[in-house]
């Protein structure tokens, strides 16, 4: 990408950011940001590891990573200094590092488990950013991952353009398995939160039609529905280092 903002002006952007959204507790997060976290730790906890070493990418003001201590021993790393802040205070049982995630130099194969929640996206180069979190996982590692669906943001009237600081570097569902594939084998892909009020989605999310649908099929068998079809506003992503 080109004209990038430098990191100072990065920081100052999720500092500001990550005190305005961020600085609540886990109930109050965003439900948009909930539903993929609530998913990321019921399909962790799935996997019964023993007490897994857990590195959280992005991990902002520790909200998650305050939830991840049920599953195992946990290290945060964020590019905000005010959220590392916070994130020590609020959980001091797990360890904090700020800094760009590429250019720490943390040991390789070092964690069980690589979690990285709407970051992906927000990054300078995709392709190195997940080169890297490959590197720090053993080998049989497990990569969760959640980012938004290019494809459903594309089509909502309330995303506007990107703040003095913030890179976005959108990719599509096609675009990220290629990238992953690379490094892991992907073992599932799934768009969770139907979400979209533009083109198609405007209509697949309309309020008489779904009231319709709802009442022929019931609420949650149409949220499924449409989450099978690629329109639900998150996608997760579950993969394993060979």
């Amino acid at each position: 990408m080109s004209d990038l903002p430098p990191l100072e002006e990065q920081q100052r952007y999720y500092d500001d950011w990550n005190l305005r959204y961020r600085s609540v507790d886990f109930e109050d997060v965003s439900e948009e940001i909930r539903v993929r976290a609530e998913r990321v730790l019921s399909d962790l906890h799935a996997m019964e590891l023993d007490h897994p070493e857990i590195l959280e990418v992005g991990c902002s003001t520790g909200w998650l990573c305050e939830r991840l201590l049920s599953e195992g021993s946990v290290v945060g790393i964020d590019i905000s200094p005010k959220a590392i802040e916070a994130a020590r205070e609020r959980v001091p049982a797990a360890t904090f590092l700020c800094g760009d995630f590429c250019e720490t130099g943390l040991p390789p194969e070092s964690f069980d488990v690589v979690i990285c929640m709407e970051t992906l996206f927000y990054v300078e180069n995709p392709t190195v950013f997940v080169a890297e979190m490959s590197r720090v996982l053993r080998p049989g590692g497990i990569l969760i991952l959640t980012t938004i669906n290019k494809y459903v943001y594309d089509r909502r009237s309330d995303i506007g353009a990107p703040k003095p600081g913030q890179i976005r570097n959108w990719l599509s569902k096609k675009e990220l398995r290629y990238i992953l594939r690379q490094h892991f084998d992907l073992e599932s892909e799934t768009t969770v939160d139907p979400r979209g009020d533009l083109g198609l989605l405007r209509v697949v999310n309309s309020y008489k039609l779904n009231a319709l649908f709802d009442r022929v099929l019931g609420r949650e068998r149409v949220r499924r529905i449409k989450e099978r079809l690629g329109w639900g506003g998150g996608v997760i992503y579950e993969a394993r280092k060979p």
